[in-house]
């Protein structure tokens, strides 16, 4: 028998009632007033109520199961696709990773935590998104001609007040590259490039929306580092708004999170050690000393993603994934830094 678990994870920011900088070059996190920290624990108490009683019903018992069955399909999809890709330079490869035998049977504790130990739930003010672009394209495949290691991540969204998926919300999904620089954005602190032309540029950013089922996937790079920060995604979520077409992009609608995904540190340190990422001369932040990781996991919370190698090392991609979940009726304001326009970048500040 399973288990109950919970499927709710990596913590978003519920920034509600406060505008939040959308940028954060000393990368140091705002020290919360007591009137905040009071708040932050009504709200997590009553998170932790709204993730039982979801863990326990039909709703839950179901899309545990859809979400192993999911997985399974997604490696086995992704792997024959990288066979696909490799055959013409690689004669022979082997693709054994830790979740070979994923199934219906796996416990979902292995993949979304367990009532003890859920992998988190919606917690206020938790990280700031980091050089936030309003405008981005609309795309799941962001990397363009990016160096690194070829990542997949999948997003599945739940609605906290449901138990159920939470379909047609629009995610932005953005990190830095391989050297630690983020499209988008100009200037001198860490992340940031000193080009004037980088305010035009939208390598590694995209838009999404989740569908029926409450999933989105992006194809990008495992992201690079930049001073003060470990490697991490940002994710912004909005509800509500205008698909433009002839720009491919989205307006309007209301935020109603985000947040950061961060990754395994012997992850990190197997990603590091490629061509693409050695060239970094910044300083490497761990996660043990990360902020914004360190944040979460003091209220009891895991905002690591599950992952699964496609192949022997990391250069043959990396599957992740996580379940994420979302209060659809809170608006927030999250100041950004810049927005992507017909005539090109603009900067904010």
């Amino acid at each position: 028998m399973f288990k109950s678990f919970i499927l709710f994870c990596v913590a978003l920011v519920a920034l509600v009632g406060r505008d939040a900088t959308a940028v954060h070059p000393t990368a140091q996190l705002t020290p919360r007033t007591e009137a905040e920290v009071a708040d932050r624990q009504r709200f997590l108490s009553h998170s932790h109520r709204l993730l039982a009683a979801c863990s326990n019903s039909e709703a839950g018992r179901k899309l545990r199961e859809q979400s192993n069955l999911r997985i399974a399909a997604k490696l086995q999809e992704l792997r024959a696709s990288r066979r696909r890709l490799d055959a013409a330079t690689v004669s022979a490869a082997t693709h054994k990773t830790n979740l070979a035998n994923v199934s219906v049977s796996t416990y979902p504790e292995n993949l979304f935590g367990d009532d003890d130990h859920p992998k988190c739930v919606l917690a206020p003010e938790t990280s700031k998104p980091s050089y936030y672009v309003k405008g981005e394209l609309f795309r799941k495949n962001t990397a363009e001609d990016q160096a690194g290691v070829s990542l997949t991540t999948e997003l599945q969204f739940i609605d906290v007040n449901t138990c159920k998926p939470a379909s047609m919300v629009w995610i932005d999904f953005w990190h830095s590259n391989a050297t630690g620089v983020y499209s988008g954005v100009v200037g001198s602190a860490a992340g940031e490039s000193s080009s004037a032309s980088n305010v035009s540029t939208t390598f590694l950013r995209g838009l999404a929306r989740t569908d029926g089922h409450g999933l989105v996937a992006f194809t990008s790079i495992f992201p690079g580092h930049y001073e003060g920060r470990a490697p991490h995604i940002d994710i912004v979520a909005t509800y509500g708004g205008t698909y433009q077409g002839d720009n491919r992009t989205h307006t309007g609608g209301s935020t109603i999170h985000a947040g950061e995904l961060f990754f395994d540190q012997d992850l990190i340190t197997e990603v590091e050690s490629t061509s693409a990422y050695a060239s970094n001369t910044q300083n490497l932040t761990l996660n043990e000393v990360d902020e914004g990781l360190i944040e979460a996991a003091a209220s009891g919370y895991d905002p690591v993603v599950e992952y699964a190698l496609l192949g022997d090392t990391v250069e043959a991609g990396i599957f992740a994934w996580i379940s994420i979940g979302i209060d659809l009726t809170i608006s927030s304001n999250v100041t950004v830094a810049g927005a992507l326009t017909a005539n090109g970048g603009v900067q904010y500040r």
